[in-house]
């Protein structure tokens, strides 16, 4: 018997900064947008429960993005929710 296993990761837009951030990658000024992500782990391509969660700022142009943790949490007084 074969058991497929793995992770899946999903990703839900939750809103986009209000001032304009400047990309330390491609060099622009833009609006950021807001994640969630999620890794799930799962059983015949089935999601069964959530491994590792994230909040993360996503440039829009190049797509590199920054982590949200406690140290750079205050970026997230900056967000304006859709």
């Amino acid at each position: 018997m074969i058991i497929l296993y793995g992770t899946r990761k999903f990703k839900r837009h939750k809103g986009q900064t209000m001032s304009y951030l400047h990309c330390e990658h491609c060099g622009n000024d833009r609006q950021w947008q807001y994640f969630h992500l999620w890794t799930w782990f799962t059983l015949f391509y089935i999601p069964l429960f959530p491994v590792w969660r994230s909040k993360m700022l996503i440039c829009p142009i190049c797509e590199y993005g920054v982590k949200i943790n406690k140290n750079n949490s205050y970026i997230l007084s900056q967000i304006e929710m859709k």
